[in-house]
């Protein structure tokens, strides 16, 4: 599969994904025990505040961890994830957990931004050809390959003509501007339209 260009996913974009990976996983961020400590420090006053006037002013001091945890739980739990995620440690606790997730997400939703073009753009493309696992250009890192669509050549897009040569056949079977792919990584770009 083609890499992502992650260079093009802003902080905004990062902040979307990670509220959809929370929402759509159902994440409880006072579960994870970094962020409860995190609110646990940041939230302390609220909580004894909302103890005294809950038990008539009673002493902090008489304050148990049960009922800390109780009152953690009701301040943070009318918080929006937005507002969670304003705590920046939270925050970034969060990103380095949800890493890979977050950057799934991003690809997901911005797959033109990711890949610099879509399997719907290059299907439309007037220079767009079918090619074939034995097409020479097929193992070029210069294809965007769609196995079993249209695919097209990024050299083709600057210049408006492929540059290899074709048989009888119409494949590809040479090209001057050839530039393998390496073993880590392939040319196909994901259907995600």
């Amino acid at each position: 599969m083609l890499t992502p260009d992650f260079t093009q996913m802003t902080p905004e974009h990062e902040v979307e994904a990670l509220i959809a990976v929370i929402k759509t996983n159902d994440i409880d961020i006072l579960s994870i025990p970094s962020c409860n400590g995190i609110f646990r420090e940041a939230l302390n006053n609220d909580v004894l505040l909302a103890f005294e006037q809950q038990h008539n002013e009673a002493e902090p001091s008489t304050l148990d961890e049960a009922t800390f945890s109780a009152l953690l739980q009701e301040i943070v739990g009318e918080m929006s994830v937005s507002v969670q995620l304003g705590y920046p440690e939270i925050l970034t606790t969060l990103k380095d957990d949800y890493h890979g997730e977050i950057n799934d997400q991003w690809v997901a939703t911005h797959a033109k931004l990711a890949y610099g073009i879509t399997v719907i753009e290059v299907q439309a493309h007037h220079l767009a050809r079918s090619i074939s696992d034995d097409d020479h250009c097929s193992g070029c890192c210069s294809l965007v390959y769609v196995p079993g669509q249209e695919s097209l050549c990024r050299i083709a897009l600057q210049t408006s003509d492929w540059p290899c040569v074709w048989d009888e056949d119409d494949y590809s079977v040479s090209c001057e501007r050839f530039v393998p792919i390496d073993d880590e990584e392939d040319n196909v770009l994901p259907d995600l339209d």
